[in-house]
């Protein structure tokens, strides 16, 4: 019990420590000046779109300035470590949502730019134009207020960006300058802005395009007290006029006034015109909030919901089994402008998500190849690798001199006759201790290379080992049918959970939230339960189906009888110990979503696949054998240590090799582990008796030790005469031929002849000189007499 509760304390360490799992995954940060609004994935994940939506804080153009701005993608899997640099997301483009929306509404901008401005605020004016150059591209004009008047427009360029923009000293006249514009932009062509060019911009559906006009401007329009142009007041009122008028363009101005100004009564007039065109009245960065304006009128008045669209493109064959994160990060030069971190919930542990993945026939292929390259190192291994080792230890530790007649080896005396042959040692023979039943060299090569009482399967040294021929099944060890059983057993399992995949269980699990009530869980905790949702739907099948599988092979091979029997009592096994699981593995997603649990690996998905394994093992020893529980539990142990441990360790390497890949060697250790724990405890040796009951007290005969007795046939008679090996005195009288029947051994294999009628077996007359195949709980009767075969330990 101490190896067990050690083994279960490492189970704990391994799987059930948060902050061992967690402890490479980022802390959670706050959104810092932008937030993802959505991600969209297409059909096969090959490509997912992240909706950005900025704070009003931030340059409305920064993700598209790649110029200047970087842009990291970090993704993390599993609340463990970040995907590998070969599986991490490449950024493909980036859309501007507001840019699209501007283009659909045809949109034609003038900017009204006041150069008597400071210096400062010209060069902010020049950046602001710079930025929206971007958007409007060639549908962006400018005019320039100084010099008491305002110039010709012209076409924004790259050319008027460097060498217009230069702060004036002079004096300029707002109202007069933004009614010029506004009459030039309506009726008057010149000549950069040609009527006969807006006339021809039309829009898909036949309207015009739609104007827009920009002024920048402090909105000084007094010197001192003394309006700054004599037609102030007549302008003002003008100005208020036109801007009521229908057909013209919405207007916004931007005030890049100095804090400290005293504040004239220009303010109120601008909100007024600005109001009545469908404008706004801005600070002189809110650049951003004049795009959202403009984008919330191409879209019906609705608030745009994001700001850019991030296209990626994930690699091929990567992995998403649970839950991710995925962080955006925007660095001008090593300066950190914004970030944001979502948390996505794709596939699963037992279902994961594969981009791109392959067809399902070619993965079942892939599956074959690598369960038919681990059944052929298994045999190598235990065919010839294993028995080698064994048997040069054998003979190096075992095969020693006979020295004198009270010869000591370790710390028992050896006897000094040989057990087989019966005859005395002399010095210097060479002589077989791997136990207490000592032989002569010879003889233990005459024995067929075994143990004389226990055979070869004796537990004190080697076994059987057949030098001529490295083929001889009986050199392999006693774990390789095992070994190969199991691994057919998991590839079974594999493949039909593989081909199970491709279907939805949508019904099932709808009804499996109807019957526990779990609608109102899942909405309170939509992350929680999308995630443990296959909990539900496909972890109860494909446990369901390794159990199936594994009590079904692994079964059949620990029983003996006939083959109708053994096929009949493993198929039976294998369909309780499936249902069973299926049942726990519901319950454990019901569990889950109830309590809230989000972790993939907690002790209460330990304890169901502890429980599973012992009903696996408990099935599988059932059927004669007495069962010890204390080996039921150590094997259990470990077959759960071996299957759930994997499974955690592939967390660690999804995405450097193929994930099915990973879960059939998942499996398949499951059941290797399962395999190896019961050929350990079942019986070390092929020790027959015949379990005699009925008019006599009960008693067991050694049948394999009357057998293995030297200087007689392999064969043990049975009858009323007193020549019998086995002596019926008790049924004098009762009609009991005097050789009854006979049992023989061939190939470590029992049979059993008639050599006189009256005897029965299994339930049914046996002609005279017929035989049959013996199996451990076979029974045949002979007068009143019952005799059964077992097989056991002792």
């Amino acid at each position: 019990m101490k190896n067990l509760a050690f083994l279960s304390v490492c189970i704990f360490l391994l799987v059930g420590c948060d902050d061992i799992r967690n402890i490479r995954m980022p802390q959670e940060q706050k959104y810092k000046g932008m937030k993802m609004v959505r991600t969209s994935w297409a059909p096969d994940h090959s490509e997912f779109t992240v909706s950005i939506k900025l704070d009003d804080s931030l340059p409305f153009c920064i993700l598209t300035d790649t110029t200047n701005v970087r842009i990291k993608t970090t993704e993390w899997c599993n609340s463990i470590e970040t995907y590998p640099p070969v599986a991490q997301p490449r950024l493909v483009g980036i859309t501007d949502v507001r840019h699209q929306a501007l283009e659909e509404m045809n949109l034609e901008a003038l900017a009204l730019v006041d150069l008597t401005l400071p210096p400062q605020a010209v060069k902010a004016e020049q950046a602001g134009l710079r930025s929206l150059s971007a958007i409007f591209h060639e549908k962006l004009y400018v005019a320039f207020m100084g010099n008491g008047g305002v110039s010709e427009t012209m076409q924004v360029t790259e050319y008027v960006l460097d060498h217009h923009f230069e702060a004036q000293d002079t004096t300029k006249s707002l109202y007069r300058s933004i009614l010029y514009k506004l009459d030039e932009m309506k009726v008057r062509p010149s000549r950069y802005y040609p009527r006969m060019k807006r006339n021809r911009a039309m829009q898909k559906d036949g309207s015009p395009l739609q104007q827009v006009m920009l002024v920048l401007s402090d909105g000084k329009v007094y010197d001192g007290d003394v309006p700054a142009d004599p037609d102030h007041y007549e302008l003002k009122q003008t100005l208020v006029q036109a801007a009521g008028q229908e057909g013209n363009p919405y207007i916004y101005y931007f005030n890049y006034a100095d804090s400290t100004d005293v504040a004239d009564d220009s303010r109120s007039m601008l909100e007024l015109v600005c109001r009545q065109t469908g404008g706004g009245y801005f600070g002189n960065s809110d650049w951003k909030r004049f795009i959202d304006d403009l984008s919330r009128k191409a879209g019906d008045l609705e608030a745009p919901k994001a700001d850019y669209l991030l296209a990626y493109r994930n690699p091929t064959y990567k992995v998403y089994d649970g839950e991710s994160s995925l962080e955006i990060e925007c660095f001008a030069g090593d300066s950190l402008y914004a970030s944001s971190r979502e948390r996505n919930y794709l596939g699963s542990l037992y279902r994961p998500v594969i981009v791109d993945e392959k067809p399902v026939f070619q993965v079942i292929m892939q599956g074959f190849h690598v369960a038919g390259w681990l059944a052929l190192l298994a045999w190598f291994i235990l065919q010839w690798a294993l028995p080698y080792i064994r048997y040069r230890i054998f003979w190096k530790k075992y095969v020693i001199r006979y020295t004198s007649a009270n010869m000591v080896y370790g710390d028992r005396l050896v006897d000094a006759v040989c057990y087989y042959c019966k005859t005395p040692f002399v010095k210097d023979d060479r002589i077989v201790v791997k136990c207490k039943h000592t032989l002569h060299e010879s003889c233990w090569d005459e024995n067929g290379y075994e143990c004389p009482e226990y055979g070869r399967r004796c537990r004190n040294g080697s076994h059987y080992y057949n030098r001529l021929n490295l083929f001889d099944p009986r050199n392999a060890s006693v774990y390789l049918p095992w070994t190969l059983f199991a691994i057919l057993a998991g590839l079974l399992a594999w493949i039909e959970y593989t081909v199970d995949s491709i279907y939805s269980n949508a019904q099932m699990t709808e009804q499996i939230i109807s019957m526990f009530n779990l609608r109102s869980h899942i909405a309170d905790n939509e992350f929680i339960a999308d995630k443990y949702l296959d909990k539900l739907s496909h972890t109860p099948l494909y446990i369901a189906m390794l159990c199936q599988n594994t009590v079904f092979l692994l079964g059949f091979l620990g029983s003996r009888g006939r083959l109708s029997g053994r096929l009949g009592r493993s198929f039976l096994k294998s369909v309780m110990v499936g249902a069973a699981a299926y049942v726990l593995f519901v319950l454990d997603g019901v569990i889950s979503i109830r309590g809230g649990i989000n972790n993939n690996f907690n002790l209460l998905d330990i304890l169901f696949w502890y429980v599973i394994s012992v009903l696996i093992s408990i099935s599988i020893h059932y059927g004669g054998r007495r069962i010890d529980f204390r080996y039921i539990l150590k094997s259990s142990l470990i077959a759960t240590l071996c299957g759930y441990g994997s499974t955690y360790l592939t967390l660690f390497l999804n995405n450097e090799f193929d994930p099915r890949m990973l879960s059939l060697g998942c499996i398949l250790f499951f059941s290797i582990g399962l395999a190896v724990g019961h050929a350990f405890v079942f019986p070390g040796s092929e020790r027959y008796f015949l379990r005699v009951s009925g008019p006599v007290k009960e008693m067991d005969v050694a049948l394999y030790k009357w057998m293995n007795a030297p200087m007689r046939a392999r064969h043990v008679s049975i009858g009323s005469s007193v020549s019998c090996d086995l002596h019926m005195s008790w049924e004098a009288g009762n009609g009991i031929a005097p050789q009854q029947a006979a049992i023989y051994m061939d190939d470590h294999r029992l049979y059993i002849t008639a050599l006189d009628e009256g005897m029965r077996f299994r339930g049914k007359p046996l002609k005279q000189g017929a035989w049959k195949r013996l199996y451990p709980l076979d029974t045949f009767i002979i007068g009143e007499t019952t005799f059964t075969c077992v097989e056991k330990d002792v």
